[in-house]
């Protein structure tokens, strides 16, 4: 997550390297706004950034504006004042400008909008070594961009050993490559990460059934099956989990089992909720 004070320090920066161009009263507003920003009244800080804009239409004002709908998790705001503000040079040679957009895009699910800024704040200098590298390797993920993501994410892990979403994403990646010891190693080590660090069962249930599922591919059906039913006792309402359950029977050549977990998948939307392409082989299987 981005710190408070690491983009208060990004505002303080662009206040002074614009100064030569602020109204007096540009410059008060500003000021407010930053103050207001660093005590975490992003609303109130909105409204200072919007005098000057609405008084000068003032570039660095947007991106000050975009920072706080930034922190408010308003994306599509943050975004539309971020492209705003592009037409200041400082802005589009500055790392964070680009990882900001990128973020924000990320967050809206715009994958192709949030490699192309990763890459841009890449290109200026943004280190790999940090989130950069992890946000890099899930984007290219979801693209399909395999390769690349693993790359990135291997990276990543490199030097940040402690993140469940890198080595859950690392894990897709091989179950994708064939490559099962390597995703079941992932998995686990998302999952014993996952529990140092929360107590949210929905969380933990989505490593145990990824671990699981990946050990019965893997050959380990037994294991496999028991990792996955207790991901349902700590979140039954995950249709993925019994679909995840019925190919491992079906692949244990238990077609019983594996129609009857089918049956409890498609009681709970799971096509609608995730495509049919997940689930053709168990209806062929079942038909």
């Amino acid at each position: 997550m981005t710190s408070k004070v690491f983009i208060l320090g990004i505002i303080l920066i662009f206040i002074h390297h614009s100064a030569f161009s602020q109204t007096e009263e540009d410059t008060q507003n500003l000021k407010q706004a930053s103050d207001l920003f660093s005590n975490g009244d992003y609303e109130s800080a909105i409204i200072q950034y919007t005098k000057v804009i609405e008084r000068s239409n003032y570039y660095d004002a947007y991106y000050g504006r975009g920072l706080c709908y930034y922190m408010l998790k308003k994306d599509t705001l943050a975004l539309k004042d971020f492209y705003n503000s592009e037409v200041s040079l400082h802005h589009q040679a500055d790392t964070n400008y680009f990882w900001f957009r990128g973020q924000s895009h990320h967050r809206l699910d715009q994958w192709e909008w949030a490699l192309k800024n990763y890459r841009q704040a890449e290109l200026n200098g943004m280190s790999l070594k940090g989130q950069l590298g992890l946000s890099l390797g899930t984007v290219c993920y979801f693209l399909g961009l395999t390769e690349e993501a693993h790359n990135y994410l291997i990276r990543y892990l490199s030097y940040n050993k402690g993140v469940e979403g890198a080595w859950t994403n690392l894990g897709w990646i091989y179950l994708e490559k064939e490559e099962f010891d390597s995703a079941e190693y992932a998995f686990e080590r998302a999952y014993l990460l996952a529990k140092q660090s929360t107590e949210d069962s929905i969380i933990l249930a989505k490593c145990l059934n990824n671990w699981g599922y990946a050990q019965g591919l893997n050959g380990k059906f037994e294991k496999g099956i028991y990792l996955i039913r207790y991901s349902i006792k700590l979140d039954p309402n995950n249709s993925f989990a019994y679909r995840n359950m019925g190919y491992l029977y079906m692949k244990k050549g238990d077609k019983v089992n594996a129609c009857g977990n089918l049956k409890i998948a498609l009681d709970m939307n799971i096509e609608e909720e995730w495509g049919r392409k997940y689930i053709n082989e168990l209806l062929i299987l079942c038909k």
